[in-house]
């Protein structure tokens, strides 16, 4: 389920993007799938899943010690950052993305 804090939508309207200032602490993947697409960002410029030959994009994966979020550049883990929980990992995945402005489609 997605939170979207003090946000109100009318009824019978869905939110079209999760504010820039609130901590979405059970955001996950599967609605960053929704709200990436929306919001703009260029489809190469992130992976949900994994990151198994990803070239200068952004990584949501599972790891051994946890959801690993990192920017990969010629195989390597660039900014590698662990995480316990889907929602914390997505939530910070989300604002990278964000602050990025590469990261959007060229229109």
């Amino acid at each position: 389920m997605l939170l979207l804090g003090a946000v109100r939508q009318p009824a019978g309207q869905e939110p079209s993007a999760i504010g820039h200032d609130e901590f979405v602490d059970d955001l996950t993947r599967a609605d960053l799938e929704n709200v990436l697409p929306r919001e703009g960002f260029a489809p190469d410029s992130y992976r949900l899943h994994g990151g198994i030959g990803a070239n200068e994009c952004y990584v949501l994966d599972l790891g051994p010690a946890g959801l690993e979020v990192y920017y990969s550049e010629r195989g390597m883990k660039g900014s590698l950052r662990v995480f316990r929980t889907e929602g914390e990992a997505c939530t910070y995945f989300l604002e990278l993305l964000r602050r990025d402005l590469t990261t959007r489609r060229q229109q």
